[in-house]
C-alpha cells in the first residue's frame, strides 16, 4: 500500500474518530468533487480543531495569539458536541496554511488541543469528479 503526501483537512464530525478510522482501514481512500481541490489549505474551508471543553477559552487564546480566527462550532444555540464529548473549534488563518505539517505540529503542543482536521501520510488515493471526468490523485 503506497501512501499519499497530499495534505489533506477534513472538515466534518470529529478529527480524532476520522483519524482512528483512517489508521485502522488498509486502505484509505478519498472521494470529493472538484470543489474541494484547493490551491491551498484553510481558505476556503476552515480548519476542525478539537478540543477539551474545559480547555475551550485557554486553547482559543492560544491560537488568536497565532493570528487565527477561532469559533466554537454550533449547532444552532449550542456547542457542537463530538461523539467523545469534545468541542470543535473551526479555525481560519490569515492567508491559508502555507506550512500544513509545520502547524499541526504546534497546534498538538498547546494542552487542551486533542485533533486536528489535517491528514498526513493517510491517503492511498483521492478520486476527484468534476465536469470533465474523474480524476485519480495519488
Amino acid at each position: 500500500m503506497r501512501q499519499s503526501n497530499l495534505p489533506l483537512a477534513s472538515i466534518f464530525r470529529s478529527p480524532a474518530f476520522e483519524k482512528i478510522v483512517a489508521s485502522s482501514s488498509r486502505r484509505f481512500v478519498v472521494i470529493a468533487d472538484t470543489t474541494k481541490l484547493v490551491p491551498q489549505l484553510n481558505r476556503a474551508f476552515p480548519l476542525p480543531i478539537e478540543i477539551v471543553p474545559f480547555a475551550a477559552a485557554p486553547v482559543r487564546r492560544r491560537l488568536e495569539a497565532m493570528g487565527a480566527s477561532a469559533q466554537v462550532r454550533m449547532v444552532g444555540n449550542e456547542a457542537y458536541t463530538t461523539d467523545n464529548g469534545n468541542m470543535i473549534l473551526d479555525c481560519f488563518f490569515p492567508g491559508g496554511i502555507a506550512s500544513p505539517q509545520e502547524l499541526q505540529d504546534r497546534l498538538l503542543h498547546i494542552v487542551g488541543v486533542v485533533e486536528t482536521g489535517l491528514f498526513f501520510n493517510m491517503v492511498e488515493q483521492a478520486f476527484i469528479a468534476g465536469p470533465d471526468g474523474m480524476q485519480i490523485l495519488h
